[in-house]
């Protein structure tokens, strides 16, 4: 059987979020909705920002 894969690779950038959209750039607290790869990422690279799992999206007010 031969396994065939439609791949697609990006190689731009374009903007996501309108130029208005607030940004903190030194945050003192980051809250992600869960603990899996959110929060991993930003409890290594945030570096004075006390980092938080909010355990699902639903607890988040």
């Amino acid at each position: 059987m031969k396994a065939i894969y439609n791949i697609e690779v990006y190689n731009e950038m374009y903007e996501i979020y309108p130029e208005n959209t607030y940004v903190a750039e030194n945050p003192d607290h980051i809250i992600t909705e869960d603990s899996e790869s959110g929060y991993q990422f930003f409890s290594k690279t945030a570096e004075t920002a006390i980092c938080n799992s909010a355990g699902g999206k639903s607890n988040i007010i």
